[in-house]
């Protein structure tokens, strides 16, 4: 990661330190008197659509940072200093994510290449089918990942996409919000599943009507009757999601119990 910077950039870090590991890396650096982030994304293609996003956003005045340079996968952007929107009273938070998530939905999407897809359900998938095993059997496992493939509507509504949209991932500065969370930022079909989930980051899962209130507001303001017509799909791979992340954190029943919810009837 630091020859990756030293390339980009031309000069030896003077500084680095390890902002998140779970099974992919970032960091803060320091070099040439200036800071950035150098951020590990799931897969060169996955780099490749943060590339596009992140241009795309940032050419139109959008709420991210600069992009420095791709190399393979990994990005460099430009570090953005500013206190958390976590910090920010509890309205304010949801307003701020609003203000964000509306702003990539009305930012035209760069031409893709390969017809459209929903990159981070894919990915969830493709993980279930990974680590899945350790609680259910395989079989089980396959039957969710079928089941699941299977309800997904066609992916044919292209936007810049970001499927973890929370208060921790945006900080406030002078001139608006800044999405920092910048690796997992993408270009596909999805944006559904992302509101639902944001909403579900700022309230919890035991407040339904609060996420609802959430998706209604983006809905005013970004109409997309599709964030109803197949709620019973975005709020599964909700379900999907929290049961890989208590996987992660090694609480297998949670993990278990969760994925159970998500086999076939």
């Amino acid at each position: 990661m630091m020859g990756v910077l030293e390339a980009v950039l031309g000069s030896r870090p003077a500084s680095a330190f390890i902002l998140n590991y779970h099974g992919r890396l970032s960091l803060r650096a320091e070099a040439s008197g200036h800071a950035f982030k150098i951020a590990e994304c799931e897969s060169v293609e996955g780099a490749l659509l943060a590339e596009q996003a992140l241009e795309a956003a940032y050419a139109r005045g959008g709420p991210v940072p600069r992009l420095i340079a791709r190399t393979g996968g990994v990005i460099v952007c430009e570090w953005v200093e500013g206190p958390s929107c976590k910090s920010l009273p509890a309205a304010q938070q949801s307003e701020v994510v609003l203000e964000c998530q509306a702003a990539l939905w009305n930012i035209a999407a760069p031409d893709l290449r390969a017809p459209p897809r929903y990159v981070h359900l894919e990915s969830l998938l493709a993980r279930l089918e990974l680590v899945g095993p350790r609680v259910l059997p395989g079989t089980t496992i396959q039957g969710i990942v079928d089941r699941l493939r299977a309800c997904l509507p066609e992916a044919v509504d292209v936007h810049l996409i970001h499927p973890d949209l929370t208060p921790a991932n945006i900080v406030v500065t002078d001139d608006g919000p800044v999405i920092i969370d910048n690796e997992v930022i993408s270009v596909g079909a999805g944006c559904e599943f992302d509101v639902w989930n944001s909403g579900e980051a700022l309230f919890g899962f035991r407040n339904p009507s609060a996420i609802k209130e959430y998706v209604d507001a983006f809905h005013r303001r970004c109409p997309m009757p599709s964030l109803y017509s197949h709620q019973p799909v975005w709020d599964d791979f909700r379900v999907l999601r929290k049961g890989l992340k208590s996987l992660t954190k090694g609480r297998r029943l949670k993990a278990r119990r969760l994925f159970r919810k998500l086999e076939p009837h």
